[in-house]
């Protein structure tokens, strides 16, 4: 037999056995990657996400500063969302309702400057929904002010009032004994005086801890 006879022969056998690796090849391969877990990348949350806590703003003296700070916030964390004062005010108007909402539009209808400078519609808020005297306020909440709850919740609503305020440390320990409660009161009898105010309302937080501890449970 001619070798020159035998030669398709044998370049078909090697081109075959060459597929056949080459699959045998391929289908590893594909085996492989199916057992590779796909790489989930979680998206960060919208920002827009973190200010749906903003609340709508009705006009209430209370909420006036609350409500500017939390605004505030909300404009640090989407600064590349606005391209003007403009916008932001828009923004912050847009939580407005009822007192709030009917004065915003009349300082559109009037094209008010202040509607072009966040600073400027912030001063006109306060000028129109706040406190015209909020020291004198606090004072006379301070004089009158009662705990209903734990003393924990006393302490910060005393100390936020005692912030706006300017008094000695005896009328302020003078108001807070006058504000707790008969239980808390009766508690200190006996006890050493305080050395100072905050020493005052750790000594209350104290026997308030001990009066819920101690306390017996309801029958069922």
């Amino acid at each position: 037999m001619d070798i020159d006879d035998d030669q398709p022969h044998w370049t078909q056998v090697l081109l075959n056995q060459f597929q056949s690796q080459l699959q045998a090849a391929l289908a590893q391969t594909f085996q492989q990657l199916a057992l590779v877990e796909p790489l989930v990348i979680d998206a960060p949350a919208p920002i827009s996400d973190a200010v749906t806590a903003l609340p709508q703003f009705t006009g209430d003296v209370d909420d006036v500063e609350p409500f500017i700070q939390q605004a505030n916030d909300s404009l640090v964390l989407l600064s590349g969302d606005f391209q003007s004062e403009r916008q932001r005010v828009i923004f912050v108007a847009s939580h407005f309702e009822d007192a709030a909402l009917d004065w915003y539009h009349s300082l559109q209808g009037a094209n008010s400057p202040c509607l072009n400078s966040l600073d400027a519609f912030a001063a006109a808020l306060r000028s129109r929904f706040g406190d015209p005297d909020p020291s004198f306020t606090a004072y006379q909440k301070l004089k009158t002010i009662q705990q209903t709850g734990s003393v924990s919740d006393y302490n910060d609503e005393f100390n936020r009032l005692l912030k706006r305020v300017n008094v000695t440390v005896q009328t302020a320990m003078d108001f807070y004994y006058e504000g707790l409660c008969s239980e808390v009161l009766k508690a200190m009898i006996g006890r050493p005086k305080p050395i100072s105010f905050p020493h005052l309302q750790q000594m209350a937080l104290e026997i308030d801890y001990d009066r819920y501890r101690f306390r017996p449970l309801s029958s069922a």
